[in-house]
């Protein structure tokens, strides 16, 4: 996976109030881009939720000694790069990610689907079953 953004911030997880986390931290990105290549032999999910895989992947990494709690991402663009080929699978005005809840949530939107665009103004994916209203 490779991200790009204007800007991407990280700072510390707020647990309650001003309280916060000392290793927890939340990704805030604007204008970011996530671009997916191969996964070596396994297998390719659907298009959907690939896009909200590489989202939700974001949250729970830990980069040093840097671990992610959440992420809140907009606009954002989800591109996949499969088979010599390159497509958009996703565009959102925003879209979140956290780990306590372990879904993403995308506002206002088109999601690939089977090689048709479906608009959404709201579209949760929970790792296994992705719903657009």
């Amino acid at each position: 996976m490779r991200v790009s953004s204007d800007l991407l911030t990280l700072s510390n997880s707020k647990v309650f109030g001003p309280f916060s986390l000392g290793f927890m931290y939340s990704l805030m990105g604007r204008n970011v881009t996530l671009e997916t290549f191969p996964r070596g032999d396994a297998a390719e999910p659907a298009t959907q939720a690939l896009s909200a895989d590489d989202i939700s992947a974001l949250v729970g990494q830990t980069v040093g000694s840097v671990s992610l709690g959440s992420a809140e991402l907009g606009p954002v663009n989800v591109i996949a790069h499969r088979n010599g080929q390159t497509q958009a699978i996703l565009h959102a005005g925003f879209c979140r990610a956290t780990l306590t809840a372990r879904r993403v949530v995308c506002n206002d939107g088109v999601v690939d689907v089977g090689g048709s665009a479906v608009g959404f103004r709201e579209l949760t994916y929970d790792g296994k079953t992705l719903r657009t209203r």
